[in-house]
């Protein structure tokens, strides 16, 4: 699968799932800062997802999406 298809992808999904997705690849990029060698090739791909993001500053973003899109107080 390619990156952009992978994009595509993650551009279709629900928040809910969206955050689901979000929480995986901040685990695999924690596993990437312990132990390098511990990935498969299809972890690598998702890691390359956290390229094409940009650093918002916000540590909560996907915890807090209502927030930050809506305006709605913070949970």
């Amino acid at each position: 699968m390619s990156r952009q298809e992978v994009i595509n992808m993650v551009n279709q999904m629900s928040e809910s799932q969206l955050a689901k997705v979000s929480e995986y690849i901040m685990q695999l990029f924690q596993k990437v800062k312990e132990r390098p060698a511990a990935l498969d090739a299809e972890q690598e791909g998702l890691l390359d997802l956290l390229n094409c993001t940009i650093d918002s500053g916000r540590q909560d973003f996907a915890e807090q999406h209502d927030h930050y899109l809506y305006g709605q107080p913070k949970r």
